[in-house]
């Protein structure tokens, strides 16, 4: 009953992103917006993630840093394991099509094959009249 007041009360105010975000270090505040969807504190979805995440680097600050340097390293592997696959298909002279398969660039592509004959056939056929 107590966070339905809370709510009630932030959804009225002028501002009530900014209330919130003064209350960062209040539990019943936080437990109030958390717990429920962001309308109902007069806050919306953007706001509400903008609030979580302060709260979180408020709160759990060693937490916060991890999970940023966590996100920082997973993007950087990333980065090195597109790398290598760019640098593998390069050396392998070898291509990725639009389906994910892996194909020889000394092969014709897919649907191209069947459309080389048809030119070769057309022209054999002007040339032949």
């Amino acid at each position: 009953m107590l966070a339905q007041e809370v709510r009630n009360y932030i959804s009225k105010q002028k501002a009530p992103v900014d209330f919130v975000m003064r209350s960062l270090s209040d539990g019943r505040v936080l437990g109030a917006v958390l717990t429920a969807p962001s309308f109902l504190s007069g806050l919306t979805d953007v706001q509400m993630n903008v609030m979580r995440e302060r709260a979180r680097a408020a709160l759990h600050p060693e937490e916060a840093q991890m999970q940023k340097s966590l996100t920082k390293a997973l993007d950087e592997l990333r980065e090195g394991v597109a790398a290598m696959k760019r640098m593998l298909l390069e050396r392998c002279e070898m291509s990725e099509d639009d389906d994910g398969q892996f194909r020889s660039n000394r092969e014709p592509m897919p649907g191209k094959a069947l459309a080389a004959p048809a030119k070769s056939a057309a022209a054999c056929s002007q040339t032949l009249r």
